[in-house]
């Protein structure tokens, strides 16, 4: 059974939060947790805490579903959530680069 069809027709919602827990092994589960520290506390910072946290749902939430009706396999990991933390903390600094300050110049 594929996996979109266990979370709507058996009600298996958990599905789209485990993946991001579960990881390969444990250097995976290393570098993905550094990245996230890294780039979350820097979100974090400019977000608020809230709000933050209501986007990482969102990330985690969306890319398990999206990778679910892509690839129809089980997937385990949080790569997807690092690469649109740092996709966010890029577009921030390129929307706010004329404000931010620009050192010797």
């Amino acid at each position: 059974m594929r996996l979109p069809s266990l979370i709507v027709e058996k009600n298996q919602v958990w599905r789209l939060l485990a993946p991001s827990i579960l990881h390969v092994g444990f250097r995976h589960w290393i570098v993905t947790t550094a990245f996230i520290l890294v780039l979350g506390t820097a979100l974090e910072q400019i977000m608020k805490p809230l709000k933050f946290f209501c986007f990482y749902l969102i990330i985690v939430i969306g890319s398990n579903l999206f990778g679910a009706c892509v690839s129809g396999e089980a997937s385990v990991g949080s790569d997807p959530v690092v690469v649109a933390l740092a996709l966010c903390l890029i577009i921030m600094m390129a929307l706010e680069w004329p404000s931010l300050e620009q050192p010797g110049f």
